[in-house]
């Protein structure tokens, strides 16, 4: 795999290729591979199926995975490449959608192997779709309850209680009634997709592929709902990726803005950085719905201050 960052550096040699190393590779569109934590911001949100307010989201961890094709000598063809989008929103669907088609992860395709601008685009996306039918409440044990079972339609006593079971309230030596299942309610059907557009991703030598911004429709069971996306790259160091503080007087939880720091902050509990790249430190907040610590800007933006 092909290196993405340089090592610590000291001394003169340090010096030197701060003023810059004429044999320095121009960059490729190589993209931080794993988890990214997305901010998910409403554009629109309509009902065209059913009815109800729509539910929207805040946000999602995300996964994103690059694929090179091989070159006539078998290695690596990083002239040309394409990229996987995978959300919790359908890798985490009750079942496997039966249809072969449909997958839980959007693919497109990069765009260029070089960036423009400090960017890097991506587009093309095949839509995640998962499609899952109602799953009918189960019957009992036994089968479905006979409710005449007993039934007297002879005269009437038709239903009286029958006389050799003893009523009498005052027995302490009762059996308690046995506890019951819970009923099973079965499962709504799942209709399900997410369709990437106007995929972008930083790139530049100091931020390599670690942010991206898009645009995302969702579709969910009768209600479209357009967003615009920011995410940032969650090192694997970090964890787990909560920033959830303390609870409060009523027990919700509350924001813990120290955990999103890039560094150890021992003074307020920290003991290590979450790892994010510490140039987006200004741009880094605890979301309170999601409790991950996301981006509050794009990349058009992050591309203006990150060198």
């Amino acid at each position: 795999m092909k290196a993405r960052r340089l090592g610590i550096l000291f001394g003169g040699a340090a010096a030197f290729l701060l003023q810059g190393c004429p044999d320095q590779p121009e960059l490729e569109c190589l993209i931080s591979r794993g988890a990214f934590a997305a901010k998910y911001t409403v554009v629109s949100s309509t009902r065209v199926e059913g009815t109800g307010e729509c539910a929207t989201l805040a946000g999602d961890l995300v996964g994103v995975e690059q694929y090179f094709p091989a070159n006539a000598d078998k290695l690596q063809d990083t002239s040309k490449s394409t990229i996987a989008i995978q959300t919790n929103g359908t890798g985490t669907a009750r079942a496997p959608d039966p249809n072969p088609d449909h997958k839980i992860y959007s693919l497109g395709k990069v765009d260029a192997n070089k960036p423009k601008n400090g960017l890097c685009t991506a587009s093309a996306f095949v839509p995640a779709q998962v499609d899952l039918d109602a799953v009918p409440p189960a019957e009992p044990e036994g089968g479905t309850p006979d409710t005449d079972a007993g039934a007297d339609d002879s005269g009437d006593d038709a239903g009286a209680p029958d006389a050799s079971v003893d009523t009498d309230a005052g027995d302490t030596d009762a059996a308690p009634p046995a506890e019951q299942p819970a009923a099973d309610e079965g499962e709504p059907a799942v209709h399900l997709k997410y369709e990437w557009s106007n995929v972008r991703f930083l790139m530049k030598e100091a931020s390599p592929g670690e942010a991206f911004s898009a645009d995302l429709t969702v579709t969910d069971s009768g209600c479209v709902t357009k967003y615009t996306v920011n995410a940032e790259y969650y090192p694997p160091a970090f964890g787990n990726p909560s920033c959830a503080g303390p609870a409060d007087d009523a027990g919700v939880s509350l924001p813990n803005q120290f955990i999103c720091s890039s560094d150890p902050d021992p003074a307020h509990g920290v003991g290590s950085g979450t790892g994010i790249n510490p140039l987006f430190k200004n741009y880094i907040t605890c979301d309170p719905d999601l409790f991950y610590c996301v981006l509050t800007t794009d990349v058009e933006h992050l591309r203006s201050v990150v060198k």
